[in-house]
C-alpha cells in the first residue's frame, strides 16, 4: 500500500501536490475530532493566565491545537518542518504552508489571470485555424 492511504495514518506531505495533501490532511484532521480542524481554520489564542488557571474549555481548545500540531508535525518532510517548526499555533503553521504552496490571495489571482489569458489565446488561435 502506498504510504499515507489509510484510516488512521495521516497522509505524508513532502512538498509536492500540495493541493491534493491539503484536502487529505483537513479530512483526516477532522477524523481525529471536528474541532482540531476548527483550531487550525479558526486559530487559537494561549490564554495569558496560568495554565493551573485555565477554564476547562480553554484547556479543551489548547488540547486542540496541539493535537493539530502534532499531526502536522508528523506528516512533513524535513524541509517543511523547518519551515514550521518554530510555530506553536496550528493555524499559523496551517497558513504557512498554504502561502508556501498556494501563494497570497494575490499571487493566486495573479497566476488565474494568467491562466485565463492563455487560455484565450489558445482558443482564439484554434477559432482561426478552422
Amino acid at each position: 500500500m502506498e504510504h499515507g492511504h489509510s484510516l488512521v495514518i495521516p497522509p505524508h506531505f513532502d512538498g509536492n501536490n500540495y493541493t491534493y495533501w491539503k484536502v487529505r490532511m483537513k479530512s483526516f484532521l477532522k477524523s481525529i475530532d471536528e474541532r482540531v480542524w476548527l483550531s487550525i481554520e479558526n486559530g487559537w489564542e494561549r490564554p495569558t493566565t496560568a495554565i493551573g488557571e485555565w477554564t476547562t474549555a480553554q484547556k479543551e481548545a489548547a488540547s486542540f491545537n496541539s493535537k493539530a500540531m502534532n499531526a502536522i508535525f508528523n506528516v512533513v518532510s524535513m524541509e517543511e518542518f523547518k519551515r514550521i517548526s518554530n510555530v506553536k499555533i496550528a493555524h499559523i503553521a496551517w497558513n504557512i504552508l498554504q502561502t508556501v504552496h498556494e501563494g497570497t490571495k494575490v499571487v493566486k489571482i495573479n497566476k488565474l489571470q494568467q491562466l485565463t489569458s492563455r487560455f484565450e489565446s489558445i482558443r482564439m488561435f484554434d477559432n482561426e485555424s478552422f
